[in-house]
């Protein structure tokens, strides 16, 4: 079977990271696997083995080199990751004939992110809402986002389905946490230093948590953004320690001890980190209100959903999560790896097609 990924490039976020792992598990299930990609730089890594076609440009521009690239290749499936990438499979596919299946991916809560993105969004929303239902499959990063993606675009519920994401970059062994009552707390942000993942909370909760709860903390920050020196600031003047240690892609594997990963993001499709803290034994913390981390946490298990989003509601979150207790959890790890999730993907692609 022949597979076109319509993808911007191959690093950058965690959508990009989806794709790749799912593209390369084809490939090496004998699939024939093309990539067409908008905005691939010299340095950006390429799947091995894996054909690379530029339909970069303006959005009439993609459309035009997409549609042309279909009709010589004539792929079975085209499937597309993002809204932006949603819109140009579905609108470069219209009419074609013969026309190969399309499958489009949600990878977030589109109604938290309306005040967060500005205009462009709001309109990629609003051809969504049409375009759409065009598409004979939309694949969930998680049951919240299908559950939403059913109701706001109007699709119907058998042309939705959930594929949850390969999000282990490692193998799935479980690491014992390192603790260390000698330390302080090590509260942990892996994510980006940006308006949506509202990186300030983390500060907040640190202090909480000392004036709450009397507990000695530090807050460590894994990635990077326009906020840096704001989170910097603010440390300063809430008399937190903050550690903020640049963007890397093995983070769960250089956390400091007595760790404990809190993700006060205003919205999550999912959750990727979640998973990843699991698989090393360290406990998360997550407000309920981002709505799609529900795949990827056991509460009580993996760590804590708070009902809110306050610093006093996170710092409660936190004291309950340094209570947990490291147990085996393995099974549910094992659902998350590359081979796991695209052999479901898979399975629809294939389910798909067969079906006429």
């Amino acid at each position: 079977m022949k597979i076109l990924f319509l993808v911007p490039k191959f690093s950058g976020g965690g959508a990009e990271f989806v794709a790749r792992q799912w593209m390369e598990y084809l490939s090496a299930q004998g699939e024939e696997v093309i990539v067409a990609t908008t905005n691939l730089k010299k340095d950006d890594p390429r799947p091995d083995d894996i054909r690379v076609e530029s339909v970069a440009g303006s959005a009439v521009t993609s459309v035009r080199r997409l549609r042309a690239l279909i009709a010589r290749e004539r792929p079975d499936v085209v499937m597309a990751l993002m809204p932006y990438w949603n819109l140009l499979a579905v609108t470069a596919t219209r009419g074609l004939r013969p026309r190969p299946r399309v499958i489009i991916s949600g990878r977030n809560m589109a109604t938290h992110l309306r005040g967060s993105f500005g205009l462009s969004y709001r309109i990629k929303q609003t051809l969504a809402r049409w375009t759409y239902r065009w598409a004979d499959e939309f694949v969930a990063i998680s049951h919240p986002v299908a559950g939403e993606a059913i109701a706001l675009y109007r699709l119907a519920p058998e042309k939705v389905s959930v594929v949850l994401n390969p999000s282990l970059k490692a193998d799935t062994d479980q690491i014992a946490r390192v603790v260390d009552d000698e330390k302080p707390l090590a509260l942990v942000a892996p994510a980006r230093l940006v308006h949506q993942k509202r990186p300030h909370l983390l500060i907040e909760t640190a202090a909480a948590c000392r004036d709450r709860h009397g507990m000695e903390v530090e807050a460590h920050f894994f990635g990077v953004g326009p906020l840096s020196d704001q989170i910097a600031e603010l440390a300063a003047e809430r008399g937190v320690t903050a550690h903020l240690h640049g963007w890397t892609a093995n983070w769960s594997e250089s956390l400091p001890p007595n760790a404990i990963v809190v993700l006060p993001s205003l919205s999550e499709g999912f959750g990727n980190v979640l998973v990843e803290a699991a698989r090393v034994g360290v406990p998360s913390v997550v407000t309920s209100r981002a709505l799609g981390v529900a795949d990827a946490i056991v509460p009580g298990v993996t760590g804590v959903l708070v009902a809110g989003d306050s610093p006093a509601e996170f710092a409660d979150g936190v004291l309950e999560a340094a209570s947990i207790a490291p147990t085996s959890y393995q099974g549910w790890l094992d659902t998350f790896t590359k081979e796991r999730s695209g052999e479901a993907l898979r399975r629809r692609i294939h389910s798909l097609v067969n079906a006429g």
